[in-house]
């Protein structure tokens, strides 16, 4: 019985009352009388009837309460999430008041701006305006440079023609002087050597290097040869130019122009793809080549000979290197389809005034 009422009533604090009750009645069970005993088992199961009703009310009101503190745990976390909530949300329109107040002075700006630009267009406005007059006066006035600009056009057109009489008669007479120039070379200079002829195209003597002239091998000094053919040539040329009236009147220049051919280092050089190493060289050589003739034919080694001073004041010497070669009858080996040997060569132009 001790056990079955432990079991009832465990978890409650009735169970300690009840257990003074049953050992109690335990200890004084055998002074009373079965009657007694009977009275006071039913009044204890009266007892334990209530007892086990308020266990089951006071387990429901537990049960209450537990329900009651899960509850308010959830209220308080809500309460934590809103007043988390409250404060992200004082930030934010703590953030937007002060975007308010931005936005306010860039208004305030925008406004101010707003008054500057309607001042500005009514300013370019009045400046439209004056353009427009201006751009009136313009048209007038290109009206006016079109009339002129015909006027000046038939003039152009006049003074064209009379251009081109005079170029075709400045022609005629500068060719008629090349051609005088060309047979006094031809009857003078053409007989000294046979390296030494009259291009009847250009009208320049050219000075073939050979025997008779030419320079050391890789070197701009001239042969001893060289010298005495110039001392013919030269005299006669200055001589030829200066005498004649018409011929000295009509100078400007005369060019000593050395041709080298197109080799480098004993082979071939072809003139595309060009070969700058190769270029510079021959330049380089041919130029000092010409100063070398001009230096002999104006210096103190040279005789002195009628004209020679004259002949100084408009001379000049030239390096061509490789970019005019003579081209050959066939293509060769060591030089493609150039003549390396016609190729080295003096050229003296005569240029005239245009």
């Amino acid at each position: 019985m001790f056990y079955h009422l432990q079991k009832i009533y465990r978890g409650s604090y009735l169970l300690p009352c009840f257990m003074f009750i049953v050992l109690s009645l335990d200890i004084h069970s055998e002074t009373l009388s079965k009657v007694e005993v009977q009275k006071l088992q039913k009044k204890l199961k009266q007892k334990e009837t209530l007892l086990q009703k308020r266990a089951v009310e006071l387990e429901g009101k537990n049960q209450k309460i537990n329900e009651l503190s899960k509850w308010k745990i959830e209220k308080r976390q809500k309460i934590s999430n809103l007043e988390s909530n409250k404060v992200l949300l004082t930030k934010s329109i703590q953030e937007l008041k002060q975007k308010i107040k931005t936005c306010e002075g860039r208004l305030n700006g925008s406004s101010h701006e707003i008054g500057n630009l309607v001042q500005e267009t009514e300013l370019q406005q009045g400046q439209i305006s004056s353009a427009k007059k201006e751009l009136g006066d313009l048209k007038k006035h290109h009206s006016n440079c079109l009339n002129k600009m015909s006027l000046l056009k038939k003039q152009f057109k006049r003074l064209e023609r009379e251009y081109e009489r005079t170029i075709s008669k400045r022609s005629g007479r500068d060719s008629g002087i090349k051609r005088k120039l060309t047979a006094k070379l031809q009857k003078r200079i053409s007989g000294i050597n046979k390296s030494v002829w009259v291009d009847n195209s250009s009208g320049n003597i050219v000075i073939q290097f050979g025997k008779s002239f030419g320079y050391k091998p890789n070197s701009h000094n001239l042969k001893k040869n060289s010298y005495k053919l110039l001392l013919k040539v030269i005299p006669a040329l200055a001589e030829i130019l200066f005498s004649d009236e018409t011929l000295r009147l009509s100078l400007k220049s005369v060019n000593f122009a050395v041709h080298g051919s197109p080799q480098y280092g004993g082979k071939f050089i072809p003139l595309n793809p060009h070969n700058n190493l190769a270029y510079a060289y021959n330049m380089r050589l041919s130029a000092q080549r010409a100063v070398t003739i001009t230096n002999f034919i104006f210096g103190r080694r040279m005789i002195d000979y009628p004209y020679k001073n004259e002949l100084r004041a408009i001379s000049r010497a030239t390096g061509e290197s490789y970019s005019h070669p003579v081209r050959a009858v066939r293509k060769t080996k060591n030089c493609g389809e150039y003549d390396c040997i016609k190729s080295q060569r003096l050229e003296i132009e005569v240029e005239f005034k245009g």
